[in-house]
């Protein structure tokens, strides 16, 4: 038991060590979390507004192997907010509650296999299994102290944004 929460706690500091160096901003400015040189990674664009020292956000985009799409927002100062948002093509009609997130935790875990700096990601596809069952797109779920996780998707004409948001509370 102790080892998971180690490892939680590992992630947790790694997850929003991605924002660094700002004395304004707890977690300081947003850094890149992908970078074109990782395997499966195409098209990489990373931008960071720094307008509000308050707020930043960074946005990083790519195309992954399989041809969707990743946009990853990093917000906040304080309280941060890291959502993932995976662009789909297809209609995916046939799809309930369970698919969706089976399908969440099959894409973060291929994301955690891209590149051993991605690996602490494998964290969250394992909590978010054991919380599988349990879970309902839309409704926020603390999946560790003070970690809250929330599951959603969009549809379009072209298809499905499926996102998964990881904020500190």
């Amino acid at each position: 038991m102790k080892s998971t929460h180690l490892f939680y706690f590992v992630t947790v500091i790694l997850l929003f060590s991605a924002c660094k160096g700002d004395k304004k901003c707890k977690f300081g400015t947003p850094q890149a979390i992908f970078s074109p040189q990782m395997k499966g990674v195409s098209n990489h664009q990373f931008e960071v507004n720094q307008s509000n020292k308050n707020n930043q956000v960074s946005i990083e985009s790519m195309t992954l192997d399989d041809a969707s799409g990743l946009v990853v927002v990093q917000s906040g100062c304080d309280k941060l907010l890291q959502a993932y948002t995976f662009t789909l093509r297809g209609t995916f009609e046939d799809y309930d509650n369970a698919k969706w997130i089976k399908e969440l935790i099959q894409r973060m875990s291929h994301l955690s296999t891209l590149d051993p700096s991605l690996a602490p990601l494998s964290n969250w596809v394992q909590a978010i299994e054991q919380l599988a069952p349990n879970l309902k797109l839309g409704q926020p779920v603390e999946i560790q102290a003070g970690i809250v996780i929330k599951i959603d998707k969009i549809k379009s004409s072209e298809g499905v944004a499926l996102i998964l948001e990881l904020t500190n509370e």
